[in-house]
């Protein structure tokens, strides 16, 4: 599996994870996620949508700021 493959693969995961919370736990959880933790990482989400634009918008939908 090459990299960019990896890092789709990981941001569906922390979409899948993310999706079933509720707005405010969402937000609590990303408040709160550590740098290292395991499916919320604040850089890794924005390379992930630098390189695959259809995710920004996933990520926003469920709250998420991309930056």
């Amino acid at each position: 599996m090459d990299k960019s493959a990896m890092i789709r693969d990981w941001a569906e995961t922390a979409l899948q994870t993310l999706a079933p919370m509720s707005l405010n736990d969402r937000q609590l959880w990303m408040a709160t996620a550590h740098a290292g933790e395991k499916y919320f990482n604040w850089r890794k989400v924005s390379y992930a949508c630098s390189l695959f634009p259809d995710l920004r918008e996933r990520f926003t939908k469920l709250g998420v700021v991309v930056r």
